[in-house]
């Protein structure tokens, strides 16, 4: 995104117009063509933060120029400030970036950076319906931008407008030293100055600005356009710590409930000590997952601390268990050792271990002799001829019949 394009280094308002120049409601369309724009309300705000006592304002140039209205705008303000205005073009300043390089009173450049002064005209200004009427008006406008350009050149650097036209019909690039002939710069910096002012920029660059004005610099004026107040904006850097540990920082004031559309770094998936869940990318809260619940609405939280009671209880109930295992083992032992004393308590009372050795049986019985005896199955029993006998006696008196 894009952010004011000011900073305070050492009691002194650095100004950066390193931009596209436009109109604030144009800000947000060249965002998502891939460029970055300043407006007259950038400047004019960081002119308004400036501290009542802070007298000077350097202006560090590095912009093609822009929009001829919001140039002027911005010209003006600077001048209206009542600041000592000093400025270095560290790279190109063209256009509209021309006229606002001569609202500094002390101009220097870099050696290598460049001037670039031409005529107005209308970008994207051509359509289909476009009549004789329509070019009169635009002849006229231009016409009136081209005098303003000229009238504020001439006065500030002090060339003729008879001189100065001339090479805006041109429309080319001139070097520090032309630009500096033409008044357009006091001082071409020679390399050990340029490097002081590298230095100073690089410091600027790499200040560390609370995380509340990168994150409020970074949508400000892209914000605007939704009609949200710079209060509103303001990024508040409220740190929550994630269940591993992590801090992440999130743009709202604490005891607020952080919500989808925060700012907030860094990227990641993250878990809260709640069990809440958190997804950043880009810089914004994308997701919010709620804790993790079981089917009895048991949070994650609560679940570990039911799982931990548990093992408590367990390991409670383990130590019992271990102290009745000791006490039944002494038990067994105790008894064992009754048996045994009891044993021993007999054998003395029978007359020691030889006395029961005489009462020992010496007994011993014989084993039985197998029956080798085979039975004849051909000799009648008596019990046999009996019924024999019988059955003769029957069939003898039914022959006498």
């Amino acid at each position: 995104m894009f952010s004011l394009p000011c900073n305070q280094i050492d009691d002194k308002m650095i100004l950066k117009i390193n931009r596209e120049i436009c109109a604030e409601d144009d800000k947000a369309r060249l965002w998502w063509e891939g460029r970055n724009g300043i407006s007259f309300d950038d400047v004019d705000d960081a002119i308004r933060s400036m501290d009542a006592a802070d007298n000077t304002i350097e202006i560090l140039m590095n912009s093609l120029g822009g929009d001829c209205d919001e140039g002027f705008a911005i010209y003006d303000s600077l001048r209206a400030s009542g600041k000592e205005i000093k400025a270095v073009i560290q790279g190109n300043c063209g256009s509209m970036a021309s006229v606002i390089l001569l609202a500094a009173s002390e101009r220097k450049a870099f050696p290598h950076a460049k001037l670039h002064i031409h005529k107005a005209y209308l970008a994207g200004y051509y359509n289909s319906h476009f009549s004789i009427s329509d070019a009169e008006t635009a002849k006229a406008y231009l016409e009136e931008l081209n005098g303003k350009i000229l009238d504020i050149y001439e006065e500030r650097t002090g060339t003729p407008r008879g001189t100065l036209e001339p090479i805006m019909d041109e429309d080319r690039d001139m070097d520090m030293e032309e630009a500096k002939s033409l008044g357009f710069i006091q001082e071409i910096l020679p390399p050990a100055s340029a490097s002081a002012y590298y230095s100073q920029f690089n410091k600027l660059n790499n200040s560390k600005m609370s995380k509340k004005s990168k994150t409020a610099n970074a949508v400000i004026s892209f914000l605007k356009a939704l009609g949200l107040s710079k209060e509103d904006l303001e990024a508040k850097d409220y740190v929550l710590q994630t269940e591993d540990g992590t801090e992440i920082n999130i743009d709202i004031d604490e005891g607020e409930e952080p919500k989808v559309g925060d700012s907030a770094s860094p990227d990641g998936t993250f878990v809260l000590k709640d069990g809440r869940t958190i997804v950043i990318a880009d810089g914004v809260i994308t997701e919010i997952k709620p804790a993790e619940t079981q089917e009895d609405g048991e949070t994650k939280e609560e679940l570990k601390a039911k799982i931990a009671n548990l093992e408590q209880q367990l390991s409670e109930a383990k130590s019992k268990d271990s102290a009745k295992d000791t006490e039944i083992e002494a038990l067994k032992a105790k008894a064992k050792s009754e048996d045994d004393q009891k044993a021993l308590d007999f054998v003395k009372e029978a007359g020691g271990v030889e006395a029961l050795a005489k009462m020992q049986s010496k007994f011993k019985a014989e084993g039985r002799q197998p029956n080798t005896d085979t039975p004849d199955v051909t000799k009648e029993t008596a019990l046999q001829r009996e019924l024999r006998e019988k059955k003769e006696a029957r069939a003898k008196k039914k022959e006498t019949k």
